[in-house]
């Protein structure tokens, strides 16, 4: 909560912010510049790629390797807000008519 907080606020009330380190954890500042980057200026509620955030997919896909031991590629990812979605999405391409 305290890395997507961060995320969302400004960056001159966030993670620009010269008070910031003192009042949380480095970690947590360190993990929301690094999100923050990847995101870019838009902030959190602006439209990404379909797939999702690049970095975000990256970072999920040296996860499932690390854990399967199976070489899982970012392009193969889909980010979605849920199951629901993934399920919606998946529908939509295989019965849509485009």
């Amino acid at each position: 909560r305290q890395v997507l907080a961060l995320c969302d606020l400004p960056s001159e009330f966030g993670v620009d912010n010269p008070q910031v380190s003192s009042a949380l954890p480095a970690d947590v500042v360190e993990r929301a510049v690094e999100m923050r980057r990847a995101i870019g200026p838009a902030g959190t509620g602006a439209y990404t790629n379909s797939q999702g955030i690049g970095k975000f997919r990256d970072d999920v896909a040296h996860f499932i390797t690390a854990r399967d031991e199976h070489v899982s590629f970012p392009s193969n990812i889909f980010l979605t807000n849920g199951a629901s979605s993934a399920i919606e999405m998946v529908l939509t391409g295989l019965i849509g008519t485009n």
